[in-house]
């Protein structure tokens, strides 16, 4: 099963919740969600980072890398920025929405280098 995974975090807390969807392509998820980022502190949650990947599901609950990559992604963002995975940034390409290269991290729990991107712009 393929998910796109979303991390999030509240902006009262550091904690990450990743959240799920198993419907669409994940370019389509991807799309979505960069395109909705700036329309988020309406809601008062502040997104900070995207990831997508195959997920294991079981029941309600998701893991798998992709799930901690997605955590891992999102807690590498700087306040009031929206950073994604290399894997993101190449499915949403020809969108329109701009990324500023944020290099190659090495997230903790990841096997390889993950190079990141913040959004510029949409």
């Amino acid at each position: 099963m393929v998910a796109a995974v979303l991390s999030a975090a509240s902006p009262s807390s550091d904690l990450s919740d990743n959240y799920r969807t198993t419907s669409g392509s994940n370019r389509v998820l991807a799309q979505n969600f960069v395109a909705s980022c700036h329309e988020i502190p309406a809601v008062q949650i502040e997104f900070r980072g995207t990831h997508t990947g195959e997920c294991e599901v079981a029941g309600s609950k998701v893991s798998g890398i992709a799930v901690h990559t997605g955590a891992r992604v999102a807690a590498a963002a700087r306040p009031q920025e929206v950073v994604v995975s290399w894997t993101v940034r190449d499915l949403v390409a020809g969108s329109g929405i701009r990324f500023d290269d944020r290099g190659s991290y090495v997230l903790k729990g990841v096997p390889a280098d993950v190079r990141l991107f913040a959004i510029t712009s949409t």
